[in-house]
């Protein structure tokens, strides 16, 4: 009974590509939060600042994930650890020892440990760079036209209203799930791709592809909130968003790669 359950909602969706169903999403996302905690757990063990010199250290290793989904879209290379959510277990398998080695050779050559991780990070993201090789700019130009727009919506709104809520980072956060949300739109709405997550399907079904934006703003807007609200701890709440900006960012990145790839 175990068996079939875990063939039938967990190892099949990876195996076929059939998308994410209730049960491995409810279950992915356990996971992913406790691993979440441990790792925040660790870096306070560690006595590493979560600001930005943490974020450019780690940037090249989110776009490395991103280009490695998306050669595993292509069938470049192949593997399993290469397929969401597995993805994010094999760049943290990676970004973790990169981390640790820049921490120590930081300390022992008083190097900022955050510029030697960026350069590890981008050895890494350059050589899987290279094998990409793009179809069309097409998808580019629709993604930036929609997010000149929200960018633009976001400004007045800020300028004329400023509301507290949108301070800069949250700002930055709204507009990385904006762009998430805009490479499903343009995906779906002109390249004739899919959803794999179970609620947007559900949400597409009912008022299209628009309906990417409704649930990003319904979602992330009172997230936002009550992490200013509620979570005064700076560290837990600079992690929290950062894991966020992560789950935007990263998804919306391959979306983009893989249309203009035309895979």
């Amino acid at each position: 009974m175990i068996s079939e359950i875990l063939q039938r909602y967990f190892f099949n969706p990876i195996l076929y590509g059939t998308g994410y169903n209730i049960l491995n999403t409810l279950s992915y996302a356990m996971i992913f939060i406790a691993a979440s905690f441990g790792i925040f757990k660790l870096l306070c063990i560690l006595k590493i600042e979560i600001d930005k010199r943490f974020f450019i250290g780690l940037l090249p290793f989110i776009i490395f994930g991103s280009v490695l989904r998306v050669l595993e879209d292509a069938g470049i290379v192949v593997s399993y650890f290469f397929v969401s959510p597995l993805i994010y277990v094999t760049v943290f398998a990676i970004a973790l020892p990169c981390l640790l080695i820049s921490i120590f050779i930081g300390k022992k050559t008083r190097t900022p440990y955050h510029l030697i991780l960026f350069s590890a990070g981008l050895f890494v993201m350059l050589c899987a760079v290279k094998f990409l090789s793009f179809a069309s700019l097409i998808p580019l130009a629709i993604v930036l036209l929609l997010l000149s727009f929200f960018a633009s919506t976001l400004f007045l709104i800020k300028k004329f209203f400023n509301p507290r809520l949108l301070t800069n980072i949250n700002s930055s956060l709204l507009m990385t799930h904006l762009f998430d949300a805009s490479t499903t739109f343009t995906a779906m709405s002109f390249f004739g791709y899919w959803e794999q997550h179970v609620l947007a399907r559900f949400m597409i079904g009912f008022i299209g592809p628009i309906a990417m934006f409704v649930i990003k703003l319904a979602v992330l807007l009172p997230v936002l909130w009550i992490l200013d609200k509620e979570i005064e701890n700076k560290q837990t709440n600079k992690f929290i968003k950062f894991v966020i900006f992560i789950l935007g960012f990263a998804p919306g990145s391959r979306n983009l790669l893989r249309m203009m790839m035309g895979v």
